[in-house]
């Protein structure tokens, strides 16, 4: 077994939550509250909704993948969208341009 560093360790136990943490409900589930509870909660201490939040996080940590080198297809499913032309249309609707633009940036 490869010993990683602490901090990319927690990093990647980071993703693993946030990968499956999908819905309302699961994050609901893991606090161990209900839905609307949550929300109230979301918006009163950081001003978005659970779903809006999950989607910003996988969408910071997809420019991250590619950035890295991986194509749009391997980034949708490392982070966690139902399929590659969800995750375009929410990548290009949050950052505003396709993902595979920001491939062609970072080569």
């Amino acid at each position: 077994s490869v010993d990683i560093p602490e901090s990319r360790k927690m990093e990647k136990e980071d993703n693993d939550i946030h990968r499956k943490l999908r819905k309302n409900e699961d994050i609901a589930e893991a606090a161990e509250t209900d839905t609307r509870s949550l929300g109230r909660l979301f918006y009163k201490h950081l001003q978005t909704s659970p779903h809006q939040y999950l989607l910003q996080y996988r969408i910071e940590m997809a420019g991250r993948e590619l950035r890295n080198g991986k194509t749009v297809s391997e980034t949708a499913i490392a982070c966690g969208f139902q399929s590659e032309n969800t995750f375009r249309e929410a990548f290009k609707r949050l950052i505003g341009c396709p993902p595979s633009e920001l491939t062609r940036i970072s080569d």
